[in-house]
């Protein structure tokens, strides 16, 4: 077996972690950095705490608060605040959005060509040419992993569609990982988080680049889920469940950032720029669908490939392979139930039994029209997140499940 594990970030976990930044920045980055960037929600009084940290320990900084998802716009614009403000570092303190913002600016501070040079797919990919700024990511919400991830999503209102800029340079040189921030969060969000944080661990643990170090991370990550969703979602103030909950969604961004992902983020990726909602609204909606229908066509060609019939030469995947990722199904029911007499029906039912609990079909989610549909899964089948999932699903499979669920 061949594979590659890469994760750079210095992870700092702990309660109360995001009141020492200033320790953080001496010993991992420079004691002489003293001017910051800082990004934060539409309300940067949450980063109260960590503003009067560096205040105190000299740094001085300037706030952007990025509300939702960062635009081309917003990133240009941050871009240049940091190279007018001469700053040394940034910090995002936030949910994924903001954390990408972060990455993005950071990289964007460095490099000077215009952005559209270096987005993928409405731009040309073309790699950084200069290092970004020192980043760090500190997470309010337990939902993308992105504080260990190497890219930012960046929609475009011109193309209707949400992008990436990516690079191996872009991983946040430090993650401060503070259950207690996340106290906050209200059950919507804890549910549109969390099912993100979900999709991710199975999707990376079902991929076709999955490896036994991806594996066990996504096992555990998938139990924390297991034992502490719910608990997070009815006790918002239950510390253990919130850090549960963390590391679930810590280790998803690490899984994901070397395994891949697959359909649901295939899909979800161009629907977010379609319709106005929540990327783990869309997630949860698509989750069951896409694994029932993943199984289905594996069960499928596992029958075939023991056909007399079967061409011997043909194309299709040894049955090894696809008995395994059958038996990664099963894998995460157990894993989901408890049961470990469970089978991969059971992990289907225990998903859709957690989005009702949780009343995340309630929360507003446009339903896209024909042409969008139509649309979507032609873009969904080219996505890159496509590449991970377990079996090739055509636009005509896609369609059948965007229809499904909205």
């Amino acid at each position: 077996m061949n594979f590659t594990f890469f994760s750079p970030v210095n992870i700092i976990f702990g309660h109360g972690t995001s009141k020492n930044l200033a320790d953080y920045i001496a010993q991992h980055l420079l004691a002489s950095y003293k001017k910051a960037l800082l990004i934060t929600g539409k309300k940067s009084s949450r980063a109260d705490h960590i503003i009067r940290n560096l205040s105190h320990s000299g740094i001085s900084h300037k706030i952007i608060e990025q509300p939702g998802e960062p635009s081309i716009d917003d990133i240009v614009k941050g871009a240049q605040t940091a190279k007018t403000a001469g700053v040394d570092f940034i910090v995002a303190v936030g949910g994924g959005s903001v954390i990408d913002a972060g990455k993005a600016i950071a990289a964007m501070a460095t490099n000077t060509q215009d952005i559209m040079q270096y987005l993928e797919v409405i731009g040309k990919g073309r790699p950084l040419t200069e290092k970004p700024l020192p980043m760090i990511a500190i997470p309010t919400t337990s939902g993308t992993g992105a504080e260990v991830t190497c890219n930012a999503v960046i929609s475009s209102s011109e193309h209707n569609v949400k992008v990436s800029l990516r690079s191996q340079a872009m991983y946040p040189s430090i993650a401060v990982i503070d259950p207690q921030l996340l106290l906050s969060m209200s059950p919507e969000v804890t549910a549109s988080t969390g099912m993100d944080a979900l999709t991710q661990l199975i999707e990376s643990f079902t991929s076709r680049f999955a490896n036994p170090i991806t594996d066990a991370l996504c096992k555990d990550g998938i139990t924390m889920v297991s034992r502490s969703f719910k608990k997070a979602y009815d006790e918002p103030d239950n510390i253990e469940a919130r850090s549960d909950m963390s590391i679930a969604a810590l280790l998803s961004g690490i899984t994901l950032a070397n395994a891949k992902l697959g359909a649901v983020h295939g899909i979800a990726g161009p629907m977010g720029g379609m319709i106005n909602a929540s990327h783990g609204v869309i997630c949860a909606r698509l989750l069951g669908s896409v694994m029932t229908e993943n199984i289905s066509v594996l069960e499928k060609r596992l029958y075939e490939q023991g056909s007399e019939n079967i061409n011997q030469n043909d194309s299709h995947e040894p049955n090894a392979y696809l008995a395994s990722a059958i038996n990664k199904y099963h894998q995460i029911a157990r894993l989901l139930t408890g049961n470990q007499n469970a089978d991969y029906r059971d992990g289907v039912n225990y998903i859709d039994e957690l989005v009702r609990y949780m009343n995340i079909r309630k929360i507003a989610c446009p339903k896209p029209d024909l042409s969008q549909i139509t649309l979507l899964s032609r873009q969904a089948e080219l996505s890159s997140s496509m590449r991970g999932n377990p079996v090739a699903l055509t636009s005509t499979q896609i369609r059948k499940i965007i229809q499904e669920e909205f």
